[in-house]
């Protein structure tokens, strides 16, 4: 008996049913686990052997390269050598074969592969930098849609539009508008006219990047399809030709195939008319990829289109057990009526919702109970974790690094977020900074990175010499004279990453980029402090993807520079274009990381599906910068209940993915943007009929980084002499609050870097304000609009900032400093003192005899002569706050602005030269809030609010003396900070 036979009699009635169902249309509805990828090979091998057709004229279309492989192993395993000669591809694969087979009929070179995503991205930059584009290239952000436009491009491009049916869309929709404008309100005007203009706008691009596709004989994912399905519309010979060639087709997951494909599949099938010998398999249930443009209303067409098509049903799941599958019916029956799946066996599995106090409990469990499952014997390859967003595989690779598991990412994660690929971009992007000005942050940065070897305390002067002195740290670390005045004591490795340096550059202006990046591997002792690490074989395989993409950059651009190399990967950042990390080679035992959307066909034993929250797994707050018109694709229009409907299929098939035990975790709290926030299960769960299980965590919870600082006694010494002779400034007390780690590097290290445009930006504003004053004092005369805005621009034109940037800032300072002027024109009146410094000079200012403090504020005025009492002013020029943000009493504030008022008091209080009293202190928002109004605050400082801040300035200084520099645990405030890439390079830790 042959194994075909073997595998036939094996069959339960359904599949022999599908299988010997050879000629005319047929449905076969195959829910998860009934057998649909031998199903389908088996029916290839019937009809090999039940009649004389040519492997070659039976055409199997898969929807992924995956379901590609599956079929073609299956079907060899039944036939053997004659599988290779059976077309199984997917649809792109075909498209992309009938465009190289056919050079005189598509105007595509033979040997031109798809427009990568960076280069998609490049033509759009280049579009949106030369062409009349308003609301999709906003000020200051001119990159901010050039994913969301590339995304609608393709939406399109699935549904079969071209740059000229959807400028008549779009007009049509215009006109539409015009009529019925009169009728709408004021908001719906507004929100519909903004949309529409930037659907035009979009129109514009579509046609720009079209036409630049063309003339620089490029194409792009989509218009594989594309192409052919209009070669095929328009050119009756080429379509005879590949009708004549197919007499059989089998389409693979047909649910999840959307229109442009569907066209393809027709126009072949079209020859045979509607007995056609075409097979369709798939499961509504499973319809998971209504964002690439597919549709629950494949199945209905296609029974419109073939009257006579035959539906078999497949029942029986050769995967699950009862209970998971039970779970799985009880959920996917709030979508629709469906067929109950029966488990082939009598095994009861494990299904359980299990809850943890926070984000890191549930990590942690994972990595814990996993690794004691592979320790007590379970193969890695038998266990998967599902999550919903590619972005939450990074949280989970902490946690499996941490515990050593080897794992394998379905689909691919991304190496441009890997800590250590990282550091390799810092290097040469550190090469590229040589040949203008090297920023001393990136430098810094650089420094620390434990395979350049140089020591702790030697940075630490390094950084403060340079400070001290009015140098960068280029600066010194170039001149040994220099280092010896720094007292650096161990030079070798400095002076050994000067001449590496050094020595790159000269590699960048000689070889390509591809060489660089080889060389600087090899020479920076990257390549030894990775193989010490514990999973040094996954780190080398994101090396090697890491340099295949930069080969491929050379290949595409053979002048490619570090310059080149360095902007496109921030491209790349910028835009989410990922360079995939698959983790664990094929032959390493490893168990797989895959989104649920990844996981589609595949199977494990024991199954984790991650973060089972609302929001996560239903009712998505997903959001479209650009929002098509209705009407225009169909998988656009959709409600709240069609989206849910998509989710509860997605979550769907990730429980049915289980064979034996499916675990689903969520947590209370949950860690986002330095905040910890509430959640709620998802409500799938109930759906599911699965009751919460509360877990203890047994594990130590992980601390990221230590909260002490721990020093020898050298670099003890030496932040000790810093601080003996420190004066607190209310700035310096408010970062020391807010991050102590920070204030050791900005405060006490005084690590130099580029001012930040935003600073730069309310240097000019107070220098503007100051001058507005001093010719107010002198004249006492207001100055005209002209002389405050004159000042602005010459402190701007001063402050060093990319040229964008500038004029961004310039705009927008003229703008708000035009209304500020007018609102308050008539309130100006002669000030006592601007720029007011405490405490330098002879005016020591000392809290208890031994604490020193100084500070400057921006503007004091009388309040009233006879009794001495004056007014302090700071001005702001940031987003207004409300008073109680001001206060500290809102969730997102922390009470620094206020604690900066208080002290600006204590100082006068202090100050034994300044013979006035401080009776009021003042906020003044330079920046009108989204009314348009200006806002100022005018607070009495109480003296209990002054005794307050005493002892907290003592606890500071205590906490400062004794060398404690814990990092902020509200991760929030480090999203902004100059400091987040140097404390945490490969992300922020759950804490």
């Amino acid at each position: 008996m042959t194994i075909f036979e073997q595998s036939y009699l094996a069959l339960n009635n359904e599949q022999k049913l599908a299988v010997d169902s050879i000629d005319g249309p047929l449905v076969v509805v195959a829910g998860p686990g009934t057998g649909k990828t031998q199903t389908l090979a088996m029916r290839i091998a019937n009809i090999l052997h039940k009649t004389d057709t040519d492997p070659s004229a039976i055409l199997a279309l898969t929807y992924t390269d995956a379901g590609t492989r599956a079929m073609k192993s299956r079907l060899t395993s039944l036939i053997g050598n004659s599988a290779y000669y059976v077309p199984i591809t997917t649809f792109h694969g075909f498209c992309e074969g009938v465009i190289r087979d056919n050079p005189d009929i598509f105007p595509i070179s033979p040997s031109t592969s798809p427009i990568s995503a960076l280069k998609a991205s490049q033509f759009i930059e280049q579009i949106l930098l030369s062409a009349k584009i308003s609301k999709l290239k906003p000020l200051g952000k001119p990159g901010h849609y050039v994913r969301a436009i590339l995304q609608s491009i393709s939406d399109l491009k699935k549904e079969g539009y071209t740059p000229k049916t959807y400028q008549e869309f779009i007009d049509q929709e215009y006109a539409k508008y015009l009529e019925l404008k009169s009728e709408l309100s004021q908001t719906s005007q507004l929100q519909q006219s903004k949309n529409l203009l930037k659907n035009q706008e979009l129109a514009t691009i579509f046609k720009l990047y079209t036409e630049k596709l063309k003339t620089s004989g490029n194409y792009d994912f989509d218009d594989m399809i594309s192409l052919v399905v209009d070669a095929f519309t328009n050119n009756e010979e080429l379509l005879l030709t590949y009708q004549e060639r197919y007499h059989y087709f089998l389409v693979d997951e047909y649910q999840d195939t959307n229109s442009s494909q569907n066209q393809v599949v027709d126009s072949l099938a079209s020859y045979w008319g509607d007995q056609a010998n075409i097979f369709v398999v798939g499961d509504p249930n499973q319809c998971i990829m209504r964002f690439q443009g597919a549709s629950m209303a494949n199945f209905l067409s296609f029974q419109n289109r073939y009257k006579n098509a035959k539906i078999i049903t497949l029942k029986k799941n050769y995967r699950s057990t009862q209970n998971i599958l039970n779970a799985a019916h009880r959920l996917i029956s709030h979508n629709q009526k469906t067929s109950r799946l029966q488990s082939t066996t009598n095994k009861l599995g494990n299904l359980a919702h299990l809850v943890f106090k926070s984000d890191t409990d549930e990590l942690e469990y994972l990595g814990s109970t996993i690794k004691k499952k592979i320790e007590a014997g379970t193969s890695p390859k038998e266990i998967a974790i599902i999550y919903r967003h590619n972005y939450e595989v990074e949280d989970l690779r902490r946690v499996l690094d941490r515990y050593g598991l080897n794992y394998r990412i379905q689909g691919g994660g991304d190496i441009l977020k890997d800590p250590t690929i990282r550091k390799l971009i810092k290097l040469i992007t550190l090469i590229v900074e040589l040949r203008t000005k090297i920023d001393d942050l990136s430098l810094f940065t650089t420094l620390n990175y434990p395979f350049i070897q140089a020591d702790s305390l030697d940075i630490m002067k390094l950084t403060r010499f340079a400070s001290d002195h009015n140098l960068s740290l280029w600066e010194v670390l170039i001149e040994d004279k220099l280092l010896v005045q720094a007292n650096i004591l161990n030079l070798p490795p400095l002076q050994s990453f000067r001449s590496l340096l050094l020595r790159w550059q000269t590699v960048d202006a000689n070889k390509t980029a591809t060489e660089l990046v080889e060389v600087i591997f090899k020479e920076s002792n990257l390549l030894d402090y990775i193989l010490k690490q514990k999973d040094s074989h996954l780190i080398l395989a994101r090396v090697n993807a890491f340099f295949k993409e930069v080969k491929s950059m050379n290949q595409s651009d053979h002048e490619l520079s570090a310059t080149s190399l360095v902007k496109n990967l921030i491209l790349m950042q910028e835009q989410g274009i990922v360079i995939k990390d698959i983790g664990a080679l094929d032959d390493v035992e490893a168990l797989t990381l895959t989104t649920a959307h990844s996981a589609k066909g595949l199977e494990w034993s024991y199954v984790y599906i991650y973060k089972c929250i609302d929001g996560i797994w239903g009712n998505n707050r997903a959001s479209h910068l650009i929002s098509l018109p209705p009407g225009l694709i169909a998988y656009n229009d959709t409600t709240k209940k069609d989206n849910n409907e998509d989710e509860r299929r997605l979550f769907y098939v990730a429980i049915t993915r289980a064979k034996t035990s499916c675990a689903l975790t969520s947590a209370n709290i949950y860690h986002k943007d330095g905040l910890f926030k509430e959640s709620l299960p998802s409500m799938f769960l109930n759906e599911a009929g699965l009751s919460p299980k509360l877990i203890k965590s047994s594990s130590q919870k992980v601390i990221a980084s230590k909260l002490i600082s721990e020093f020898s006694s050298d670099e003890s010494l030496f932040l000790s002499s810093l601080i003996k002779n420190f004066r607190l400034s209310p700035t310096a007390l408010n970062t020391y609050i807010q991050c102590a780690y920070k204030f050791k590097l900005n405060n006490l290290l005084k690590v130099p870097r580029t001012k930040a445009p935003y600073l730069a930006f309310g240097t000019a504003v107070h220098f503007a304000l100051e001058n507005l004053y001093k010719t107010l004092n002198q004249n006492k005369k207001v100055p005209d609009l002209d002389h405050l805005l004159s000042n602005f621009d010459r402190a701007i034109d001063c402050e060093i900032m990319k040229e964008p940037d500038k004029k961004n800032y310039k705009k927008k300072g003229r703008e708000l400093l035009s209304a500020y002027y007018n609102h308050y024109k008539s309130t100006f009146k002669p000030a006592l003192w601007m720029e007011k410094f405490f405490g330098y000079g002879k005016s020591q200012i000392l809290l208890d005899n031994d604490i020193e403090l100084a500070g400057k504020v921006d503007r004091i005025d009388w309040v009233n002569p006879n009794d001495q009492t004056v007014k302090v002013i700071d001005y702001k020029t940031g987003k207004p706050k409300t008073q109680n943000q001001i206060l500290g009493k809102t969730q997102d504030s922390d009470g620094s602005y206020y604690r900066q008022l208080v002290f600006y008091k204590l100082l006068a209080d202090l100050d034994k030269s300044f013979h006035l009293k401080v009776s009021e202190v003042e906020l003044d928002f330079v920046e009108p809030d989204t009314k348009g109004e200006f806002r100022r605050y005018t607070f009495v400082i109480t003296k209990e609010e002054v005794e307050n801040l005493k002892n907290i300035i003592r606890d500071m200084m205590k906490n400062l003396r004794a060398l404690a520099f814990p990092r902020t645990t509200n991760h929030k405030t480090c999203l902004t900070c100059d400091f987040y890439t140097h404390c945490y390079p490969d992300g922020l830790p759950k804490s």
